[in-house]
């Protein structure tokens, strides 16, 4: 890039010369195509795997690229090498840098098993009915919505006297298999909220 004057001189000894000033630009070729070593990928949280991006035409300068992710809380992308963060679906972009555009997608969908998932349940009070505790679930990456990503069933194989469990399946199909999980019911007095009534009274007579 530059300019540069070419002069041409007789040799007869005439001393005629001609001269051209010569302007070196940039080549503005762009991207015709960037093609990327998979078209679809599939993978579980914790995960990683390494994109190569080939950038045509083969006489372009600079076959430099940038990566993006649509979704950093699924997957995250650095020179090529994608690591999966947590289940969903994540696209990648690879895209031509300076004068040269062109991009390339590719969509993720991250995967992960309710063999893995963590599950709390808060220990329950005895009532003499069947007791449905809140259930939580951790599962690659994400705490679950129980109705949307999973369904929880429940059962007690005393009729709810000193223990209940609950049966984990998918709803979501970022998640596969299922889990499950136990909680004590007891007497205890320490498990019971008393709500409506005020902690102090104070005698009026």
């Amino acid at each position: 890039v530059g300019t540069a004057t070419i002069k041409a001189t007789a040799k007869d000894g005439s001393g005629v010369s001609a001269s051209c000033v010569v302007t070196v630009t940039a080549s503005t070729v762009g991207v015709t195509g960037i093609s990327l070593s998979e078209t679809s990928l599939t993978m579980t949280a914790g995960g990683t795997a390494t994109l190569t991006a080939t950038v045509l035409p083969e006489n372009l300068v600079d076959k430099s690229v940038t990566w993006s992710t649509s979704n950093a809380k699924v997957a995250t992308v650095k020179d090529g090498e994608v690591t999966a963060v947590a289940a969903g679906t994540a696209t990648i972009t690879v895209s031509g840098v300076g004068n040269y555009t062109g991009t390339r997608t590719l969509t993720y969908d991250i995967y992960a098993s309710l063999n893995d998932a963590t599950i709390s349940i808060a220990d329950q009070f005895y009532t003499g009915d069947p007791v449905y505790p809140d259930v939580t679930v951790v599962c690659g990456g994400n705490t679950l919505t129980v109705g949307s990503d999973v369904a929880v069933a429940y059962g007690s194989d005393d009729d709810y006297t000193s223990s209940g469990y609950v049966i984990i399946t998918p709803i979501d199909s970022h998640y596969s298999d299922s889990a499950s999980g136990t909680y004590s019911i007891s007497f205890n007095s320490d498990l019971l909220t008393v709500s409506g009534y005020a902690n102090e009274y104070t005698y009026t007579g």
